[in-house]
This record gives structure tokens, sequence and C-alpha cells, in this order.
């Protein structure tokens, strides 16, 4: 993994987004991320072995047959969209506090939530959720910030859970009150990643939950 590399597109990202209130450009981010680092453990699951009933020598006994068409099927376990994007998550995480220290000057912005959530709705949601102080949140840099690291990373080519319906960001001061929540859809927030819309339309298709 580039670090170097990725903190200077990151850079111009976030300044960008500042000064010039546009989007990045396909030119301003390459494919800066390596994923050649793994931390995938194996969980092991050990069947448990069922004594088989001892056999009595009670005679003409005879044992009670439960009909199968009685049996209810479960309902169909749904794939882990957290395991489908493990990496995707792994390396945001991982990026998102190491530019934040880098950054000149450094954000005071603490990522204390990333993944992937089903509403009562039963849409896929990604929960971005962010700590940092009450005057870098009136500065809205946790905003600002989150949206720059998110779209570079998306820039590269994720491995994703499919229908992913929209993105959350919730901003928590340090005392953990919310000092603001957002919503935008996922398709729209893709249309930004791909230059279709600008930084101004990103930002006037935010909406509160």
């Amino acid at each position: 993994m580039n670090k170097k590399k990725l903190f200077t597109e990151v850079t111009l990202i976030f300044v960008a987004l500042i000064i010039s209130a546009c989007g990045p450009s396909q030119a301003d981010i390459e494919k800066a991320i390596d994923q050649t680092e793994t931390a995938r453990p194996t969980a092991t699951h050990t069947p448990t072995n069922t004594p088989l009933p001892t056999n009595t020598a009670t005679p003409t006994k005879t044992p009670t047959v439960i009909p199968s068409s009685t049996s209810t099927r479960g309902p169909t376990s749904t794939p882990n969209p957290n395991l489908i994007a493990k990496d995707f998550i792994y390396y945001f995480k991982d990026n998102f506090q190491f530019y934040a220290k880098r950054l000149n000057p450094p954000k005071d912005v603490e990522l204390t939530r990333f993944e992937f959530v089903y509403s009562e709705a039963g849409k896929l949601v990604l929960m971005l959720e962010t700590k940092s102080g009450l005057l870098v949140l009136k500065e809205d840099t946790p905003f600002t910030y989150s949206v720059a690291m998110l779209a570079s990373e998306l820039e590269e080519d994720q491995k994703l859970p499919k229908e992913i319906s929209e993105i959350r960001f919730i901003f928590r001061d340090n005392d953990n009150y919310v000092y603001k929540e957002l919503v935008i859809e996922w398709e729209t927030f893709m249309d930004y990643v791909q230059n279709d819309i600008t930084f101004d339309q990103l930002l006037a298709a935010f909406r509160k939950p």
C-alpha cells in the first residue's frame, strides 16, 4: 500500500472540496490502494458429536414418528454485507485515521463507526460515524473530510454488497452528542465519485433522516 501517494491524493481532494467546491477528477485520483495486506481470521466450527441412543431390551415398543410435512423451513439467510466488503471496510478505517493525523493541519476527527446495516424497512445502509471537538464540527471539517475520504476510496475497484440504498453520516461531539446527521442516496454519491455531478449538486442532494 503506497500511503504516501494516497496521502497526496486525499490532500488534493480535501483542498478542492474546501476551496473550489468541486469534485475530484479521475486524473486526480489514481489506483493507489494496494490491497496486499489482509486480516482474514478463519473461524473453525467443530461439529458436535451426538451420541447414538442406547438400545434397550424393551420388546415391541413402537417409536413415535413425526410427519416431515409439519416441519417449517427457516427464513433464507442473507449474506453478511460486512463480510463481503471486509477489505473495503478495513482499508477505509485504516486510511481515515492515518490521513487525519498527517494532513496539514491535522484533522481532529475520529472514525467511530463504519459498517453496513439493514434499516427497519430492509434497506442496506452504509453507516459512517465520527466524533470530534465542537469547534471542528462548526467548521464542518468532519463532513468535508469524510466525503473526501469516502469518494477517494470508492474510486478503487471495491468488492461491495449489492443493492446498497444509501449512506448515513453521523457527526458527534466529544460528549457523544449528535451534532449533525445527513443521508444521501448511494447512486447519487456514486455519480459524484464518477464526476457525473459537481460537489454543489452533491451537497444539494443531502437530506436529514
